[in-house]
């Protein structure tokens, strides 16, 4: 079992009326012990990613499909007790300062 997998995962951003695909069949898999950076151009979806990763996304994000899986636990599923006994003790996640 690998300590972090992401499925095919889809999100998108509600603006007005419309759809904005943000990450499209996004996988990922991380094994313990492994490091792994996530580079791309700006607003390419990697603080969004991190943001799903964590369960603290935006209400006007959307996930259309996929799982994230955390020691075998779907994060996407998992209930609001689970998730605050993760987050700080096991995932984590520090955003850039945008200024």
């Amino acid at each position: 079992m690998s300590l972090l997998e992401v499925r095919d995962l889809t999100a998108y951003y509600i603006v007005g009326h419309r759809k904005e695909k943000v990450l499209s069949d996004v996988n990922i898999r991380v094994e313990k012990g492994e490091r792994v950076a996530v580079v791309g151009e700006s607003g390419s979806g990697k603080t969004t990613l991190a943001s799903i990763l964590v369960r603290l996304e935006s209400e006007n994000l959307k996930i259309e499909k996929g799982e994230v899986l955390y020691r075998g636990v779907n994060l996407l599923s998992a209930g609001d007790k689970e998730l605050e006994e993760l987050r700080g003790k096991e995932i984590s996640v520090v955003f850039q300062n945008p200024s």
